[in-house]
């Protein structure tokens, strides 16, 4: 199965209880480009996350030498397994289960053996070893991969995030906006503070910059992880926050940007500036609901009033790259299509039944 020539028995015992990326593809569809991603990618979860590839090539006519020869050329760039003579009946296998359409693809399987991604390679793509940050993630630590690049500066935010601090992260469609709202957010806090007795950390996801680009590639990285614990009460609020703050990057007329409310490396609640300060200027109203000092579920309960309360109740729209729930299969050819752009909009069908 690879250079060492392993049977099946030894290459099972190599992979029990690790995470493996199975790339699959066509003789004809790599590129040197891609390969070499994969093997400096593989270089460190290899010894990081104890992670083996295994390539499957999908290849109809096996005993064309032409293609046992360029087998061999792209097996000689690769570091990991590979399997020979794919047979078609395991191909439709792939196709059935995996939904393997006919561009080169990644499926992720956990150390349990249970398949955790069918598309990986996009997100391998754009955030290369970042990505793994992402596997089985915690409720109560799920945003570090996706914050980390804009508290690693700050020694003093990221350990008020490790110590559960609450943050405010701002962001807007510019410059201007985001230093408006910084400012204020500055004023608006410290009756809080005060009250209370705590601090209240501030950061800027700066727009138009590298910064921005990698917050959000992390934050779809996180819808895709989050989908595998959606049901699960822990995990179903922080959900609900994540679709909503997705949204909020299609927002091109919003001038008055957005802003996430955070405690520790978890969402408490977020929204768009006029709502969030609302809250903040609200505080006396509200207050006397905080337990504790756990006054983030109370700034939640306010902020959550405000929003249903609006006039012309705005719901959200949001697009994604990657694949969609559910898939289809070509009328023609049989073979899965492709999904490279899902939208997620609300229709508001509660608000049009009770119209009717």
């Amino acid at each position: 199965m690879d250079d060492q020539q392993i049977d099946g028995n030894t290459f099972i015992n190599e992979v029990k209880g690790k995470y493996v990326l199975f790339y699959i593809s066509s003789l004809g569809n790599i590129s040197k480009e891609e390969l070499l991603r994969l093997t400096n990618l593989y270089k460190r979860i290899d010894q990081e996350y104890n992670c083996k590839i295994v390539w499957i090539p999908i290849e109809g006519n096996w005993t064309d030498e032409k293609k046992e020869s360029q087998f061999m050329e792209w097996r000689k760039m690769m570091p990991w397994y590979a399997v020979q003579y794919f047979s078609s009946p395991s191909y439709m296998y792939l196709k059935k289960e995996w939904k393997v359409r006919g561009n080169s693809t990644v499926v992720l399987i956990n150390p349990q053996g249970k398949v955790k991604n069918t598309n990986a390679l996009p997100s391998i793509k754009d955030a290369s070893i970042n990505f793994f940050d992402f596997l089985d993630i915690k409720v109560h630590t799920m945003l570090k991969p996706v914050v980390a690049h804009i508290t690693k500066e700050d020694t003093q935010l990221q350990q008020s995030m490790e110590n559960k601090g609450y943050t405010f992260f701002i962001g807007g469609k510019n410059q201007k906006t985001t230093s408006e709202l910084c400012n204020k957010i500055i004023k608006a806090k410290p009756a809080i503070e005060k009250e209370l007795k705590i601090q209240i950390g501030l950061a800027t996801v700066t727009a138009a910059s590298e910064t921005e680009k990698t917050f959000w590639n992390g934050m779809e990285n996180l819808f895709f992880s989050l989908a595998h614990y959606s049901k699960e009460y822990e995990y179903e609020q922080v959900t609900k926050e994540v679709h909503k703050l997705l949204s909020y990057k299609l927002h091109k007329d919003d001038i008055d940007g957005w802003i996430m409310l955070t405690k520790g490396w978890t969402v408490v609640t977020c929204g768009q500036s006029n709502t969030i300060f609302t809250t903040l200027e609200e505080f006396s109203f509200w207050k006397q609901h905080i337990i504790g000092k756990e006054w983030g579920h109370a700034f939640t309960k306010h902020h959550d009033r405000l929003i249903t309360g609006k006039k012309g109740l705005s719901c959200i729209t949001f697009q994604i790259a990657g694949n969609a729930p559910m898939h289809l299969d070509c009328p023609v050819c049989d073979d899965p299509m492709e999904t490279k752009l899902v939208k997620y909009n609300c229709c508001h069908p509660r608000l049009q039944n009770a119209a009717n």
